[in-house]
């Protein structure tokens, strides 16, 4: 499994693979909780934010994406929100979860 970051702050595409693959795109699939567009939205107005896609590649070939939108509080991600391209549903991730991912792309 590899997954690619597309929307790097460096504007640049970050290729990973591997068990760090594996671990962030197990935090991805296992958040159950969904929470409405509207609270989505609402939280996205007042606080700072950055996202990114991240692309997986399965090793049977199939491609899944995933939007991701992390919410910074200094120097940790408090949590994220999770959107599978394809999918309207929208999850939430904790701050465990959030600051895990997040600290995958920031230190590259």
């Amino acid at each position: 499994m590899q997954y690619l970051e597309t929307d790097s702050v460096a504007g640049g595409m970050i290729t990973d693979g591997g068990k760090d693959a594996r671990d962030v795109f197990q935090k991805l699939t296992s958040s159950k909780k969904v929470v409405t567009q509207k609270e989505f939205f609402k939280k996205r107005f007042f606080e700072q934010s950055s996202h990114c896609k991240i692309d997986f590649v399965l090793d049977d070939g199939k491609r899944i994406t995933f939007n991701v939108v992390l919410f910074s509080v200094e120097p940790y991600y408090a949590e994220a929100y999770v959107q599978c391209v394809g999918n309207k549903t929208i999850y939430h991730l904790n701050k465990e979860d959030a600051t895990d991912i997040g600290m995958q792309f920031v230190n590259r």
